[in-house]
């Protein structure tokens, strides 16, 4: 197997992606407690949001107020709010040599307001790039799960995003798996009707055997952003 780095840096940076209600946010969570538990130096981070200005945006994303948004302006609100993400976090962090652990990364994009959102895909492609500044994840999760599951896991306080039509959430999982598929070297499609501690087991064991053959060494003394 090969083992590919994402980007020029000495850090290493890791995703969590797949539909709403799929289970990401907590596999994140326990993620960061299991490097902080064993000494690893991470940031941790969310899209959109994770900025002072990524905030702001978020604010406008998930407003279930906001009865008009178009696909196109999704698109550059996310787009926007992950520029400013690497900018004043992500990219920091890598050439630190910290581990960056994010909930949602430019998958999301490709797979709701690129499949779901029916944008065409080489706009889509070409925003992720600007606002990644060419970043790639070295380890992408997807998790992957039924709509039933995720809908009960969801709950009655859906946001803007979530409560958008079954349809819709139908074409975000399956372009998931597309781009899962796509990029086998980079991504890990993990089974999300598993148990939570199950999935942790799995991704651990994966992120261990990953920075291992990445050659990747713990920091000796943390940095300030």
């Amino acid at each position: 197997m090969e083992f590919k780095r994402g980007h020029p840096y000495r850090g290493i940076l890791v995703t969590f992606d797949g539909r709403d209600g799929c289970g990401k946010s907590t596999q994140h969570k326990k993620f960061i407690e299991y490097l902080e538990k064993n000494s690893y130096h991470v940031i941790s981070a969310w899209e959109p949001g994770g900025t002072e200005v990524g905030e702001k945006i978020r604010t406008l994303l998930l407003d279930n107020s906001i009865k008009k948004m178009s696909s196109t302006t999704e698109f550059l609100l996310f787009e926007a709010s992950r520029a400013q993400l690497v900018d004043e976090f992500i990219r920091p962090a890598l050439q630190q040599g910290r581990i960056v652990a994010l909930d949602r990364f430019y998958d999301s994009t490709t797979a709701y307001q690129g499949a779901a959102g029916k944008l065409p895909l080489d706009l889509v492609l070409y925003g992720n790039r600007v606002a990644s500044e060419g970043i790639s994840p070295d380890r992408t999760y997807i998790l992957d799960v039924d709509s039933e599951t995720a809908h009960t896991r969801l709950g009655t306080t859906a946001d803007r995003m979530e409560s958008k039509s079954l349809d819709y959430h139908e074409r975000v999982r399956l372009a998931f798996k597309g781009i899962a598929e796509l990029e086998p070297e980079r991504i890990k499609l993990l089974d999300a009707s598993k148990s939570p501690e199950e999935l942790h087991h799995e991704i651990i064991s994966d992120f261990e055997f990953l920075i291992k053959n990445l050659g990747y060494k713990k920091l000796k003394t943390p940095y300030s952003l």
